[in-house]
């Protein structure tokens, strides 16, 4: 069985462990399957028992809804005034490139002329 089978799982094993059972239906596990992974299935058994959820402090969570409602509008103005000098320098770039391409253009067709004289 490859490493990414194995991943999805152990994943889906250990939603149906924290009471999401519908994961582990939508996998169609076989039987070989279910063998191959037994020991790691026993481990995060184990491993659900043992370990107790953390909850946060209401203050903390709030604090931290605070400061995310804070810095969200810094971080869209961040984004925005990049994508601004994105654009800005897209386009100066472009009329350079322009400006370079009728140059040349020019170049050579005042060269193509003198010779065409000659």
């Amino acid at each position: 069985m490859d490493e990414k089978r194995v991943r999805e799982l152990l994943a889906a094993h250990t939603d149906a462990l924290v009471g999401r059972a519908e994961a582990m239906r939508q996998l169609n596990v076989t039987d070989e399957e279910r063998e191959d992974v037994a020991d790691l299935f026993a481990l995060s058994e184990r491993l659900h028992a043992r370990l107790k959820p953390v909850h946060p402090p209401q203050e903390f969570v709030e604090s931290l809804k605070q400061e995310l409602m804070e810095e969200a509008p810094r971080a869209f103005a961040k984004a925005r005034k990049k994508r601004r000098r994105v654009i800005i320098w897209t386009a100066v770039g472009g009329s350079i490139a322009s400006v370079v391409g009728a140059v040349v253009f020019f170049l050579v067709r005042r060269h193509s002329r003198a010779h065409a004289t000659t």
